[in-house]
């Protein structure tokens, strides 16, 4: 569920990264239970594992590219005046 939200959150408010930490580590404790006959839900949980990752991941690129888009348009406008 976390991870689902995760990659939701990261467009509209960067707020995947903070939701895709617990889904990683929740997937990872759920695949770890599942592999010792505890839990009969692994792929449940490798879905949640990848989901948060995937979340993280295109949190980071998204700030990245705010803060590196934001000094490429500064760039450009000087350009133009030349």
């Amino acid at each position: 569920m976390l991870g689902i939200v995760s990659i939701v959150l990261c467009c509209p408010c960067y707020a995947g990264f903070w939701a895709g930490i617990p889904a990683v580590i929740l997937g990872f404790l759920g695949k770890n239970k599942a592999e010792q006959g505890l839990a009969t839900n692994r792929q449940l949980a490798i879905a949640g594992l990848i989901c948060g990752a995937v979340g993280i991941v295109l949190s980071i690129i998204l700030v990245l590219l705010a803060i590196f888009g934001h000094f490429n348009v500064g760039n450009f406008r000087n350009m133009n005046n030349n």
